[in-house]
């Protein structure tokens, strides 16, 4: 039963993480690597953003800028011997969905909007020293692309600037280790990614004019998740974690013909998460968690963020039967008020918003 009550815990924490810091979505999760035997399973969530503001030009709606997304992963996990197991993670990290409307009450960004998506593969080995330290890593390989408009008079002379960022691969390193007490079922585990470099082929152009294009150096971030989890009474796991991500090195800039200006400017996060999973019988186990993103300091962020931090809380259930387990995840979260800004002048007024996630996952031992 200690394996359907980490996985409820697992799904909660996806659900918990949806809508995070930057363009984060997943959290990088990597605990499949800890399941017993061998294990395999598919994951897919979908989130509802609800989120507008006040255009500063007019004092009326921006209209609500986030487009829903769904998410899938799939993972599986195999144990070579005693001591050395490895796992393959596929799923989509990170991503963007923000499109202003074109209308009158949204005079400084009406018809902004970005589509960026990444996908990846994490192919990671775990080799243990005995029943109480480990180590783990590997790679993870990415592809990603991105379509970028900016409009509306808060842009200046970028009014109607649009870049498209073609989708290109890139690989970098996972490494991380861990430390457990299983008679406690105890164990802290600290994974670090390195920054993901790519050199994008962009084509850009201003007003439908004539198009130019260039490369586009930028990098998505290193980050550091810190995660642990311990029995505190029988049948009962507290849990959580720390997730540090060094966004303000991800920078999209213009050619040179358009000033080299950064379109997007996101600050670093760090995600804090704690909870608890219970099991309640031979079948069936949940959990309820809570995350909490502090905001920046300067409430000023990008119209292709317009937020600044979050507070999330998130509940899983799930049902074991024989070597088959199905969850289910639900995760409501708070997000920040902040100022959307151009030039670094205040534009838009968001506030009061939120965006809930539902999530349903199958696993199989075999």
């Amino acid at each position: 039963m200690k394996l359907s009550l980490l996985s409820a815990t697992a799904l909660t924490l996806g659900a918990s993480t949806a809508f995070a810091g930057g363009l984060d979505r997943t959290g990088s999760p990597i605990g499949i690597l800890f399941e017993e035997g061998n294990y395999i399973e598919f994951t897919a969530s979908r989130t509802n953003p609800s989120l507008s503001g006040s255009d500063l030009a007019t004092g009326g709606s921006t209209g609500d800028v986030g487009l829903s997304y769904n998410s899938y992963s799939g993972s599986m996990k195999m144990d070579i011997n005693d001591q050395f197991s490895f796992a393959l993670i596929l799923s989509d990290p990170y991503g963007a969905d923000i499109n202003y409307p074109v209308q009158a009450t949204s005079a400084f960004l009406g018809g902004t909007s970005v589509d960026a998506t990444a996908t990846a593969l994490d192919m990671i080995g775990r080799y243990k020293f005995n029943d109480n330290v480990s180590v783990h890593g590997g790679l993870r390989v990415q592809k990603a692309s991105a379509d970028i408009n900016l409009a509306g008079a808060g842009y200046g002379p970028l009014n109607g600037y649009t870049v498209s960022l073609d989708e290109q691969y890139t690989a970098n390193a996972i490494v991380g280790a861990a430390y457990e007490i299983p008679d406690i079922a105890m164990r802290v585990a600290l994974t670090y990614f390195s920054a993901a470099k790519f050199d994008f082929d962009g084509t850009e152009s201003l007003g439908g004019g004539a198009s130019n294009t260039y490369t586009v150096d930028t990098k998505l971030p290193q980050s550091i998740n810190l995660d642990f989890q311990t029995g505190i009474a029988a049948d009962t796991l507290l849990f959580g974690g720390i997730r540090w991500a060094e966004w303000s090195s991800t920078k999209v800039k213009t050619s040179n013909i358009y000033g080299g200006t950064d379109l997007v400017e996101l600050p670093d996060a760090t995600t804090y998460r704690l909870g608890v999973g219970r099991r309640f019988n031979d079948t069936w186990s949940g959990s309820l968690s809570v995350a909490y993103e502090p905001s920046n300091s300067n409430d000023l962020v990008s119209p292709l963020a317009p937020t600044n931090g979050s507070a999330t809380v998130a509940a899983g259930l799930e049902y074991t039967r024989d070597n088959m387990k199905i969850g289910f995840g639900v995760g409501y979260t708070e997000l920040g008020n902040a100022y959307a800004q151009t030039a670094d002048t205040e534009r838009a007024y968001f506030s009061g918003n939120h965006a809930v996630t539902f999530a349903t996952r199958i696993g199989f031992y075999f």
